[in-house]
């Protein structure tokens, strides 16, 4: 099983595109970090590396939706804590606003977003 894991783990790895850096990405980021929005949490947070990732996911999704991609578009990430609401893996109130306007859907696993992709027909 292991070797299993390690291959899906490998195969999914080199599926992925590295995007570059994003001046207005990160610009955002920086603003998220200091209006405390999240994925931020104080007091210790290290929410800062989530701003980055998750601007540049909207700022990609952005990008699409304006190219005229209008299929599924998912932000996948398993940390609730900073991700969704407390207590459940909805998507925080406070992220709403910016995941809605690009009709970005947020998933807590793989198997989540297989579920809404599956749903959408893209999934056999």
């Amino acid at each position: 099983m292991p070797a299993l894991l390690r291959q899906l783990s490998t195969d999914l790895l080199a599926a992925c595109v590295t995007i570059d850096n994003d001046g207005l990405a990160l610009a955002r980021a920086v603003d998220r970090i200091i209006a405390d929005r999240h994925p931020i949490k104080q007091p210790h947070s290290k929410g800062a590396k989530d701003s980055v990732i998750l601007e540049h996911a909207l700022e990609t999704t952005a990008q699409l939706r304006n190219a005229g991609f209008a299929e599924i578009c998912i932000f996948v990430s398993s940390n609730t804590g900073d991700f969704a609401n407390p207590g459940s893996t909805n998507l925080h109130a406070q992220l709403a606003a910016s995941f809605n306007p690009v009709s970005l859907r947020y998933a807590v696993s793989l198997a989540d977003a297989e579920g809404v992709l599956t749903a959408g027909g893209w999934v056999p």
